[in-house]
């Protein structure tokens, strides 16, 4: 558990922030004003803004910090985890809300808030329905993402994370929201006496400025992966890591809650998966689905269950030499991928950052690797396959051999992609201090929050809890009108 202010001094040290406020009389400042504040336009910040305009709200900013909105949504595999009675039942796939929250809490070693937990299961369907009600399109089929667990991630028709942020930003063009990117806030400002937050010290093509807020001011704006200091503080073995995320992902918002107050837990945990090689152009996606796809290291061996957690896998190959492994799958599981991965391949086959054979033996010669293990490794898996059970390792989705040519694989090495840990907020989105209590205006949803996933997120949950906490931010501030 990070102490707050060894935590605020090392990260304020490490990112040289100064603290904007505090010479906030000194700087020539132009003041605007705004009912509700929202900072980061990706998935969370995005489904809070059109969430506050639905339930009555009209005087909306939104400011990003980039030069364009769409943050590590936009980026993502697209995976969206839900309980869904239509998809699953005709998937044969047996789900209930109560297994999905006892996995997420399982799988978070019981580290989690159990009410978060339990408002997040139960609005990501209906948050589903309201994305497809924004004209978001959703496969009609069911997957087990990379650490999901189990069989309730759902798959954008559109790459990635394009179809999320479309669709929101639809809604927010017809409806004249205005997001202000180059924007980049400094610092929370908050009323000495009363406690209240009432604005924010924001950058804007280089001129500082005040921005007032009447009622809320939500914090969307992510995590910190993309600092590499900041996340070697929180954990040493992952200094010089490449980051999955957008370059603009370095926490500054986090800090800036820290410094109005707010409390931070969990910081230590911090998510890694499979991603570019230092130097790479793009990510060669082959891992996505577990039931598809084998790990095997240098010696042509498999060394852990691939559908295990997202920190076990993590572990697992930074304990590998040179912690590196290859992804290796079959034409079956290669066609299984969307058009917008298999092409992603494609063009790592022909910048030589992936490969692929008729024959395994050919391709473990390309993969400098030993070839008569490999041939054996790949052999005893489709043993496992045939008998249902990996003796070896425990793989529960032993969904096909890897038997039929072509065959692909490609270097993978972990990178940092998601900061479990972040600020406390409580179920209404609102965050809280170091004693518990509410921190009055100030609210907070997506990755730069703590609380839902204990100290290990399911893969899939990640856009999913984004959307969920930013549409219920505007639901809490709709109560008003009630």
């Amino acid at each position: 558990m990070f102490n707050r202010r060894d935590f605020l001094q090392l990260s304020l040290s490490a990112a040289s922030m100064p603290v904007f406020s505090d010479v906030y009389g000194q700087i020539g400042c132009s003041d605007e004003s705004v009912d509700v504040l929202i900072v980061g336009a990706g998935g969370a910040g995005l489904s809070a803004a059109v969430s506050c305009h639905q339930h009555g709200y009209r005087s909306i900013l939104v400011l990003e910090k980039a030069p364009s909105i769409g943050g590590n949504t936009l980026l993502s595999s697209g995976l969206f985890n839900s309980v869904d009675p239509e998809r699953q039942k005709l998937a044969g796939v047996n789900d209930s809300l109560e297994l999905f929250k006892s996995q997420i809490l399982r799988e978070g070693d019981f580290k989690n808030r159990p009410s978060l937990v339990s408002l997040f299961c139960t609005r990501t369907y209906e948050t589903m329905k309201w994305l497809e009600s924004l004209s978001m399109s959703f496969k009609s089929e069911i997957n087990e993402g990379y650490g999901a667990l189990f069989p309730r991630s759902h798959l954008p028709v559109e790459p990635h994370g394009t179809g999320y942020i479309k669709a929101l930003n639809n809604y927010i063009t017809n409806h004249r929201i205005e997001i202000r990117t180059n924007s980049r806030m400094l610092d929370i400002l908050r009323d000495k006496e009363t406690g209240v937050v009432n604005g924010c010290l924001v950058e804007e093509k280089n001129h500082i400025r005040t921005i007032r807020i009447k009622e809320a001011l939500f914090l969307g704006a992510g995590g910190f992966a993309q600092n590499n200091i900041m996340c070697t503080i929180c954990d040493p073995r992952l200094e010089g890591l490449p980051s999955t995320n957008q370059p603009l992902a370095t926490g500054d918002a986090l800090v800036a809650a820290i410094r109005a107050g707010a409390a931070v837990e969990n910081l230590e945990y911090i998510e890694c998966i499979p991603g570019k090689l230092p130097g790479q152009k793009e990510r060669t996606v082959l891992h996505l689905f577990v039931g598809h796809m084998i790990w095997i290291n240098r010696e042509g061996k498999r060394f852990v269950a691939e559908d295990s957690r997202r920190d076990i896998l993590r572990e697992a190959l930074l304990n590998q030499p040179d912690r590196t492994c290859f992804a290796l799958v079959d034409k079956r599981g290669f066609e299984f991928l969307d058009k917008e991965h298999r092409d992603g391949i494609v063009r790592s086959v022909e910048r030589g950052e992936a490969y692929t054979a008729d024959t395994i033996t050919e391709l473990a010669k390309q993969l400098l690797i030993p070839a008569e293990m490999t041939v054996e490794t790949v052999k005893k898996y489709n043993q496992a396959v045939d008998e249902g059970t990996d003796k070896e390792f425990g793989k529960l989705r032993l969904l096909q051999h890897i038997d039929t040519p072509p065959f692909f694989a490609c270097p993978q090495v972990m990178n940092r992609h998601y900061c479990v840990g972040g600020v406390r907020i409580n179920e209404r989105t609102e965050v809280l201090d170091f004693q518990g209590k509410k921190i009055p205006k100030l609210y907070a949803g997506g990755e730069i929050t703590s609380g839902l996933h204990g100290t290990n997120r399911l893969g899939g949950n990640g856009i999913a809890e984004a959307i969920v906490f930013g549409r219920e931010f505007g639901k809490v501030l709709g109560d008003k009108f009630l």
